[in-house]
C-alpha cells in the first residue's frame, strides 16, 4: 500500500493553507490521539487557535478515520505517513516530525499506561533526537527502516493497550 499520493496531497494542502504543522507531524499527532482513544480531539491540538474550516475538517476527519481503521484492523497494516520519494535525509526529517507529533499528543493526553507503553514513549523521546542529515547509505537506510518499524509497532501496541483498558 503506497502512502505517497496521500502524503503529497496533505503536505500540499498544509503548505497552501499556511498551517503550522507538516503532514508527518499531523499524522503522528492524530495517530497518538486515536491510539489513546481520543481521535475526535484533533481540532483541539491541530487548530487550537480556532482557525479550522470545512476543508480542514474533511481532510483531518478522513485522516483520523483511516488511522483508526488501520490501527484497529487485524492485518497490522497501519503505516506512518512519510514521504516515499526523495532523499534519506528528507525521510529522516519526516520521521522526526512524526515522532514529535506523536509525543506531543501522547503527553498532552497523559493516559495511564503500562511499562511497555511508557518505554515506547521514552524511545520516541530518543528517536526525536535523530540527526536528520543522514548520508544516503545502505546502513543508514536499514537503521531508518528499523526506527520506522519500531514506531509503527509501538503505535499499534499503544492502541491495543488503551482500547483494551478503556472498554
Amino acid at each position: 500500500m503506497t502512502t505517497q499520493p496521500y502524503y503529497d496531497a496533505l503536505e500540499a494542502l498544509i503548505r497552501e493553507r499556511g498551517w503550522w504543522f507538516a503532514a508527518s507531524e499531523a499524522h503522528g499527532m492524530q495517530s497518538a490521539l486515536v491510539a489513546c482513544g481520543s481521535g475526535a480531539r484533533w481540532p483541539e491540538i491541530l487548530f487550537a487557535q480556532g482557525e479550522i474550516d470545512a476543508l480542514a475538517r474533511e481532510a483531518f476527519d478522513r485522516l483520523a478515520a483511516q488511522i483508526e481503521e488501520t490501527l484497529a484492523g487485524e492485518a497490522l497494516d497501519y503505516q506512518l505517513l512519510l514521504p516515499e520519494e526523495g532523499t534519506l535525509a528528507a525521510r529522516a526529517e519526516a520521521l522526526v516530525a512524526w515522532v514529535q507529533g506523536f509525543t506531543v499528543a501522547a503527553h498532552w493526553l497523559n493516559p495511564k499506561l503500562d511499562d511497555d507503553c511508557r518505554a515506547f514513549l521514552a524511545d520516541l523521546d530518543e528517536i526525536s533526537k535523530l540527526d536528520d542529515r543522514l548520508a544516503d547509505s545502505e546502513e543508514n537506510r536499514q537503521m531508518l527502516t528499523g526506527l520506522e518499524e519500531h514506531c509503527r509497532m509501538g503505535a499499534l501496541m499503544l492502541y491495543a493497550y488503551c482500547h483494551r483498558h478503556n472498554k
